[in-house]
């Protein structure tokens, strides 16, 4: 024999460095295959799995889109007439709490993809009490939008040298496009 095989110690490595050399050749023939077919076929039941919840998936997520709409369908109006409602909305809780509407601008308007998002501001006059009733009423009562921003500011007239209380309110309201006409949906 050679003298590399003469020590037990050098037997047990040559055993063992052929058994890995014996491994990795039924791995190459025979086993690869094996576990390659066993792992797509788990793949496969995996996705087979989830082919059976896509309906139930599917109703879900149509439940969900009702509770969506069926939140969102109380804030439909006609886009043209959204400023008008506002206008009015804001007329009527003017007079019950004693402010003024010093300021309604022009909206502006920013489109993404099928969406439009609408910016109303407006500007009132008074008492911080009754500015701040007006406020509360917009925002829990009516349905004119999301006032998204809402800050006090106070202001002296030149003429009279009066300090007087100013509310800027920023009410965005989302546009859906549809394809038969447009909708107003605010949130």
């Amino acid at each position: 024999m050679s003298s590399f095989l003469r020590g037990y110690k050098n037997k047990l490595i040559a055993l063992l460095a052929g058994c890995v050399l014996f491994l990795l050749i039924c791995y190459s023939w025979g086993f690869r295959k094996t576990i390659d077919l066993y792992r797509d076929y788990r793949q496969v039941n995996t996705l087979m799995g989830q082919a059976e919840n896509l309906p139930e998936e599917e109703l879900r997520s149509e439940q969900r889109l009702l509770e969506i709409n069926e939140r969102l369908s109380k804030y439909m109006a006609d886009t043209l007439k959204a400023k008008e409602r506002l206008l009015d909305i804001a007329n009527g809780w003017c007079q019950k709490y004693q402010v003024r509407l010093y300021q309604l601008p022009a909206s502006s308007m920013e489109e993404k993809n099928q969406v439009t998002m609408m910016t109303s501001t407006m500007e009132l006059e008074g008492s911080y009490a009754g500015l701040l009733q007006f406020l509360h009423r917009m925002e829990r009562e009516e349905e004119a939008g999301r006032i998204s921003s809402a800050v006090f500011y106070s202001r002296t007239e030149t003429q009279t040298r009066k300090r007087k209380l100013r509310l800027k309110l920023y009410i965005q309201t989302i546009i859906l496009k549809g394809d038969e006409h447009e909708r107003n949906r605010e949130i």
